[in-house]
């Protein structure tokens, strides 16, 4: 089934089974070597919600892993660190390869190595690995605002908008940024590489940007390819949507 085949009615083309999304899941635990018990995939099964009402409505994972110490002197990786990364793992073993920006400059560089991303509504970043069922509301909404600050709370999506990319994946081939919108992760802080007109360094302004999952178009030397990048807080590009889910594991 396309993305095209009910634009009239109120049913999703990407609709999926339980047993399709916790199949997905165990593949990417494989792959990624999550650690995520069995007795964890009976309860989500046991526990999973209906499918939500809604054209661009989704049952999801929210998945979050604790923090670690990676290679080299004592680099300390917050939990939002290591669940992104593994996101984006997963992500590419679905996609192929992705577009993720990478400042060129070693003063910009310095800050990317070193906690650009944070959680917007959660004080601790030192969080335990866990996975819950949540029901994204519909990922259209927000696209007419004044800003991402004015839309943006503490249901905001973060890595759950992650988990949608490789576990449905066609809704994100789907994108067009018109009928199918690309989506900000809203509930995500990150620094903002701004390069001013005739100038050939990047500024860097701490923590005023987040997470947009979109595709590319024409303009770029890889149209049609998947990118994740930092976009300003005070965007109002109605291209994008700030979708917010909530929580439904009954655990």
């Amino acid at each position: 089934m396309t993305a095209g085949d009910n634009m009239s009615n109120d049913t999703n083309p990407f609709k999926q089974t339980v047993n399709e999304q916790i199949t997905a899941l165990r593949e990417q635990c494989r792959l990624g070597k999550w650690d995520i018990s069995e007795r964890r995939f009976e309860s989500l099964l046991e526990d999973a919600p209906p499918w939500p009402k809604g054209r661009d409505t989704f049952r999801l994972f929210r998945i979050r892993f604790h923090s670690e110490v990676s290679q080299g002197p004592d680099r300390r990786r917050s939990g939002t660190e290591v669940t992104i990364k593994k996101h984006f793992a997963a992500i590419r073993r679905v996609h192929g390869p992705i577009i993720l920006p990478l400042p060129r400059s070693k003063r910009v560089d310095r800050y990317h190595r070193t906690g650009r991303v944070r959680l917007t509504h959660r004080d601790s970043e030192d969080q335990r690995t866990e996975v819950e069922w949540v029901i994204t509301r519909d990922l259209s909404a927000n696209r007419e605002r004044n800003s991402i600050c004015d839309v943006r709370d503490s249901d905001s999506m973060t890595d759950d908008g992650l988990v949608l990319a490789w576990l449905v994946p066609d809704r994100i081939r789907a994108i067009d940024h018109k009928e199918w919108c690309g989506l900000i992760l809203g509930g995500y802080q990150t620094h903002f590489h701004e390069r001013e007109i005739d100038d050939q360094e990047r500024h860097i302004k701490e923590w005023e940007g987040t997470v947009v999952i979109r595709r590319t178009d024409s303009r770029c030397g890889w149209p049609g390819r998947l990118s994740m990048e930092t976009i300003h807080k005070k965007d109002a590009n109605p291209a994008y949507s700030v979708p917010t889910s909530v929580v439904v594991d009954g655990r």
